[in-house]
């Protein structure tokens, strides 16, 4: 009982010292400018069932004028870059919002302010 109190206080500490230390490299990340923000439009959503349950597929569109990334040709990418989600509210549409993607990887990108729906 007592080797395994230790070993469950040894992952406790390990994955605090980890979380620590991923919080404390983020916030570099974000401020030297490996990041760009734009603006995405959300394209008109599509109303799915499956297995009696609605929901919503709907897609980010958006511009990486600031990308640095390249594709297997050399070519730069640029966009417009198309991300697809899935949700249980139908966002309102036309819309947009402001995003913030990588510079060396566009496709990974975070919406920074909140989506609007219907109903809301």
């Amino acid at each position: 009982m007592i080797k395994k109190s230790w070993m469950w206080l040894g992952i406790l500490v390990i994955g605090g010292v980890l979380l620590g230390v991923v919080f404390k490299i983020l916030p570099k990340v974000h401020n030297n400018k490996a990041y760009a923000t734009g603006v995405a439009h959300i394209l008109k959503p599509e109303k799915r069932t499956d297995e009696g349950k609605v929901f919503y597929f709907f897609s980010y569109q958006y511009e990486a004028s600031e990308s640095t990334a390249v594709n297997d040709l050399g070519v730069p990418i640029k966009g417009p870059i198309v991300q697809s989600t899935l949700s249980q509210r139908k966002p309102k549409y036309p819309q947009n919002v402001r995003i913030q993607y990588m510079k060396e990887e566009p496709i990974v990108f975070e919406v920074l302010e909140p989506l609007s729906f219907e109903n809301e």
